[in-house]
């Protein structure tokens, strides 16, 4: 038995060449690149599925056997008839999800456990199963398999979910009529057409609903899925879909869809072409909208409920480009050694390593662009919006691809990647931005550059106790600090990013931040004066508690403060080396039993760290 095919070896050539690559690493997602990458996603997915018939059929299983080479069978058939039918699921995410730990299974390396994959053997290769019935329901292509159930539930990937009160496995034919799934006494009539509204004998199936956008000749169709078991990976997801909250979904897709084509063409073009499903995310705890993509699931973006249309069209930017870069790493080594150094990634909160670094750095190149063809469009309060987006990404994200071009684990076509990156990025740097843009942005940044490296950043003990003794000695200037970044990084508590959040809601949402300013219990009256922008009370307060107790948090207000008017060598010690001036503070407390004034260490330790070469903040740091 053959496996599934769609085009001879011959017959096309799959690969990414120089000018594509190139065109690729700065931004450009040029016209059939996500042909070309989505081509090498059915090519390995086709293989996954040869590697567990084979590795299955070595096992003796005979029933194992018949199940993989069944569904195989049925989706080739599937492929005769309807060859684009055939593709459509073949490239489905849920389908590279399922390979992915299926074969880790297989190998008995499956680490952690991997959704879906946990139960009886002969249950998890089933799923094989369910993709293929879904492909030939699709395709109206007659067929007759087993499918197994989960909890009494089987989901057949972008078309529906059929409940049945029976456990362990249904059956799933068409014969000359219509799809039919039965157990037992429960028979599930499935309705081809998917607006079809349920009968009587149909209240036990839901079908995948859809969210669909037209403008200016280019579409969008994607699929929601909130109950296969091969997507609950990215998160927990909502569950299920109201009607309304479906209409919600869809008002915001139609509205970012218009955006996408009108302002960014290209773009909106390779997602169209790319994007297959969405998984609907559960509200986080604190509100902020989470977005997030697998590379082993090529096609789907899972977020939370959007925001608005604007935030709904970055999200599918920044995700998608992830996506891309996945896809690009199937066929070129991006990376060549371990590294195994912690980075600072100005969107995360925690250090990240060099592959992630990439990847949220393509990702941040993205939408950095977005943001920055985003400026020339609609009323004057969104253009100031996209200015100050644009203002906080294009330099950090330029220092961070820097970063990534001197990486020596990198491969000569990463070294490559990074530097077209880094240069694309530095022409950026050089375009006019408004005043007030680059105010805020800067505060932006500034507030997460600080925040991290006191949640993560520790100074080495032996500088921190020359500099404790010098204080203590009333020498006029700390001593000669010949290496003031000995550091570590190592991923630690992380505080508490309400203040961040009220930063952005300031100049995105007035009334939502106005509606949160007095509900936000992690906020004191000094965050409060802060926000609103009296920083002469911010500093007295934030002041006041750095004196009654250790507060890593305050000193990130204070330091915010101070940068706003600060020389450059006062501002290098804030924002380069915050963990050396908090950790000073601290030693000093457990030397004295008294708390130092914070305002004079600033003036105190600022000269001597400024007579040293500066490095970049986005360096790896060890």
């Amino acid at each position: 038995m053959r496996p599934v095919e769609t085009e001879k070896p011959h017959q096309r050539r799959i690969a990414l060449d120089t000018r594509g690559f190139v065109r690729l690493a700065q931004g450009e997602l040029a016209s059939g690149i996500v042909e070309m990458l989505q081509a090498v996603q059915l090519v390995k997915n086709q293989l996954f599925l040869e590697a567990i018939r084979r590795m299955v059929d070595t096992r003796g299983d005979e029933d194992a056997s018949a199940i993989i080479n069944e569904a195989i069978r049925t989706l080739t058939e599937v492929q005769v008839r309807r060859p684009d039918v055939a593709a459509e699921f073949l490239l489905l995410p849920q389908l590279s999800s399922w390979a992915m730990g299926f074969l880790s299974r297989l190998r008995g390396s499956l680490g952690t456990e991997w959704p879906g994959t946990s139960g009886p053997f002969s249950s998890d290769l089933g799923y094989i199963g369910v993709i293929a019935a879904a492909a030939a329901m699709r395709a109206r292509h007659p067929f007759e398999l087993r499918v197994p159930l989960h909890d009494g539930v089987v989901s057949f990937p972008a078309v529906g979910t059929a409940r049945l009160d029976a456990s362990g496995w249904a059956r799933a034919y068409l014969d000359d009529r219509e799809p039919v799934v039965t157990s037992g006494s429960c028979t599930i009539t499935v309705p081809l057409d998917p607006d079809q509204p349920p009968g009587d004998t149909n209240r036990r199936w839901s079908p995948v609903r859809r969210l669909s956008a037209y403008e200016d000749g280019i579409a969008i169709d994607v699929g929601i899925e909130v109950l296969d078991p091969f997507v609950k990976h990215f998160g927990p997801l909502v569950g299920s879909l109201a009607v309304n909250q479906h209409s919600l979904w869809q008002g915001c897709l139609s509205k970012a869809w218009q955006v996408l084509v009108r302002n960014h063409r290209q773009t909106a073009r390779a997602i169209a072409r790319g994007l297959t499903t969405i998984v609907p995310l559960a509200e986080p705890p604190d509100g902020r909208p989470i977005s997030a993509t697998s590379g082993w699931a090529w096609g789907a973006i899972a977020l939370s409920t959007p925001s608005d249309p604007l935030s709904l069209a970055e999200t599918l930017v920044h995700e998608f480009y992830h996506l891309i870069l996945g896809a690009v790493e199937d066929t070129v080594a991006l990376i060549a050694e371990d590294d195994k150094r912690l980075y600072y990634a100005p969107w995360r909160d925690d250090p990240r390593m060099l592959p992630e670094l990439l990847q949220g750095c393509f990702a941040h190149l993205g939408v950095t662009g977005f943001w920055r063809r985003q400026r020339n469009f609609g009323p004057l309060r969104a253009r100031q919006r996209s200015n100050i987006e644009f203002a906080r990404r294009v330099t950090s994200t330029f220092e961070t691809a820097q970063t990534i071009a001197t990486a020596t684990a990198l491969s000569e076509s990463g070294r490559i990647f990074a530097v077209r990156m880094r240069d694309r990025l530095a022409q950026w740097q050089h375009e006019p931005v408004p005043k007030r843009a680059q105010l805020i942005g800067a505060e932006l940044t500034m507030e997460h550059r600080v925040r991290w490296r006191l949640s993560h950043v520790h100074p080495d003990s032996h500088l921190v106790d020359r500099l404790a003794r010098s204080w203590l000695d009333g020498t006029e200037h700390p001593p000669d600090l010949r290496d003031p970044v000995a550091i570590t990084v190592r991923p630690s508590y992380q505080l508490p990013a309400a203040r961040a959040r009220l930063l952005e809601l300031r100049y995105r949402d007035q009334t939502q931040f106005r509606r949160s300013l007095y509900q936000e219990t992690a906020l004191d009256e000094a965050d409060i004066a802060l926000l609103r922008r009296d920083y002469a009370t911010a500093r007295s307060l934030y002041l006041c508690r750095l004196k009654s107790a250790e507060n890593r948090d305050a000193w990130i207000g204070l330091i915010l403060i101070r940068c706003r008017t600060a020389p450059p060598a006062t501002l290098r010690l804030l924002l380069d080396h915050p963990e050396i001036l908090v950790a000073l503070e601290r030693r000093l407390y457990a030397l004295t039993g008294v708390t130092a004034d914070p305002e004079a260490l600033i003036e105190w330790l600022a000269p001597r760290l400024a007579a040293h070469p500066s490095r970049p903040l986005a360096d790896p740091l060890r």
